[in-house]
């Protein structure tokens, strides 16, 4: 008997695995688009260390982590952050690969030399590049410089209109009145190198919905909905989940977000699990002068709440304001919250 509950329990916990294990593969094939590494050569002197900065281009919320790896330790080494510790002349290869995807990773080659190395600055760069905030509101800019040869890594801060918004020394921008403005960061050290980001105040509430993004209305819906553990396990900030670019839905199908092809669109975001729930939630800007209506229906009919592989969503819903649509696959009551959120654009 003991070995029948035992032999019971293993096959138990070997489908709940393969439920667990399985379902994400659906949505998470395309979560790595590609790995970058910069610089992607270096001169370093012995003793010297070199910060390498490793870029992965993925659907937002996938798993970005990567691994450091050099070809010949003993020239130079290379720690689990990307830092570069030279140790005797020669070269070696430094790889940084996706721990999701170990077929997509970079290379950088490092010369280890006795000639001094003349301190440069190689690059400046500011993310994000662009962002939307509400008059009052404030953005958190970051800088990434890559210094050579122990140049000073220190940056300027400086916004092209004040009267919109301003930045202080740490990058922190505050919107002050509506409009535009350009939030530059400048290298000290070499002041031909800096990085620009396009900060835009402006209210993001009802009446402004067709000046507004795909992702902002998804963003301004998730600022906006009834606080609760499940729309905090389904937002944007859970790891759980993945946001969408128009590109990468269109790379997975728009039929997988709208359940139907050929919908004519201008613009696309999309929010879906990583992992093994079902939900989906789309904001579409359909083409301008087609039967909006006559589409919000057909996505609302072809809409499946059990598309996944092992799980599924109690509802389905399709809400138009104008020429935008939010298509929803969720559980009650939340979905109602969604679309009351949606709805504050009106």
């Amino acid at each position: 008997m003991k070995k029948i509950i035992t032999t019971i329990l293993v096959i138990a916990m070997l489908l709940s695995v393969a439920v667990f294990v399985g379902c994400p593969l659906d949505n998470g094939e395309y979560q790595i688009t590609s790995v970058a590494v910069s610089p992607a050569t270096l001169v370093m002197n012995i003793n010297g260390t070199q910060q390498l900065i490793a870029t992965v281009i993925a659907t937002e919320g996938a798993n970005q982590a990567v691994t450091w790896t050099s070809s010949n330790n003993a020239v130079a080494a290379v720690d689990a952050n990307g830092l570069v510790t030279a140790h005797t002349i020669g070269s070696t290869t430094i790889t940084v690969r996706s721990q999701v995807d170990n077929s997509k990773y970079a290379t950088a080659t490092i010369t280890v030399s006795e000639t001094p190395i003349t301190p440069e600055i190689y690059s400046v760069s500011v993310s994000p590049a662009s962002a939307t905030i509400n008059p009052g509101g404030t953005q958190q800019l970051a800088a990434t410089v890559i210094a050579l040869g122990g140049a000073s890594q220190a940056v300027t801060w400086t916004s092209s209109n004040n009267a919109v918004a301003a930045v202080d020394a740490s990058g922190l921008v505050t919107a002050v009145a509506l409009g535009s403005t350009t939030i530059t960061v400048r290298s000290v050290f070499d002041n031909s190198k800096y990085a620009a980001a396009t900060i835009t105040v402006a209210t993001l509430s009802a009446g402004n919905i067709n000046t507004m993004t795909a992702r902002q209305i998804l963003e301004h819906i998730y600022a906006n909905v009834q606080p609760s553990a499940y729309i905090e396990e389904h937002s944007p900030d859970s790891p759980w989940m993945m946001v969408f670019t128009q590109a990468q839905v269109i790379d997975r199908g728009i039929s997988w977000f709208l359940g139907v092809n050929g919908v004519p669109f201008s613009d696309i975001s999309a929010i879906e699990p990583a992992v093994g729930f079902g939900f989906s939630l789309v904001v579409v800007r359909l083409n301008t002068g087609v039967n909006y209506q006559q589409w919000a229906n057909t996505i609302y009919n072809n809409l499946d709440a059990d598309k996944w592989v092992c799980v599924a969503a109690d509802a389905v819903r399709v809400e138009r304001i104008g020429n935008v649509l939010l298509a929803l696959i969720a559980d009650m009551p939340y979905i109602n919250h969604l679309v009351a959120a949606f709805n504050t654009l009106r």
